[in-house]
């Protein structure tokens, strides 16, 4: 895939937003381009987290419960990021990521947005940002599930 389209898929992901194209380009030209076979994880449930995925090509899912196929999963398209929440946290994966496809994805390690967030203190504020949407919405998610099952009760 070319440099650009690189570029342009990291301009949409909510991390990246923002950035300069030359800000882009360097974290562009620092990931790794990395491939996966249909039916491969990029990473296990449990897992330490050390690098996070921008999809370019193909469908991965998140696996919430197990690893089996008919279990619930969430479908993570090209342009999505995953992975960022136990890496920004330091904590183990607490889902796994397949993929549905053959996929291309760049991997971040942590030490490149180690490395971002020291050289570009807008991207550490956008790290910040990203937890506290995600706190947010499982914040959310919790709410409407008490919700449901106080009625449910009633």
């Amino acid at each position: 895939m070319a440099i650009a389209q690189d570029i342009a898929i990291l301009g949409g992901v909510p991390l990246f937003s923002g950035l300069s194209e030359e800000q882009l380009k360097i974290v562009a030209f620092s990931a790794e381009h990395v491939a996966y076979q249909k039916g491969q994880f990029l990473y296990r449930k449990g897992d330490k987290a050390t690098a996070t995925f921008v999809v370019l090509d193909g469908q991965a899912e998140i696996i919430l419960s197990s690893e089996s196929k008919n279990a619930a999963n969430i479908p993570v398209k090209p342009g999505a990021f995953a992975g960022e929440t136990s890496m920004l946290t330091d904590s183990p994966r607490r889902v796994s990521l397949r993929a549905v496809d053959d996929v291309k994805a760049l991997k971040i390690s942590r030490e490149l947005l180690v490395r971002l967030a020291e050289d570009f203190p807008e991207i550490g504020i956008k790290m910040v940002k990203v937890l506290e949407n995600r706190l947010n919405s499982t914040l959310d998610d919790l709410g409407h599930i008490q919700g449901q099952l106080g009625a449910n009760t009633a």
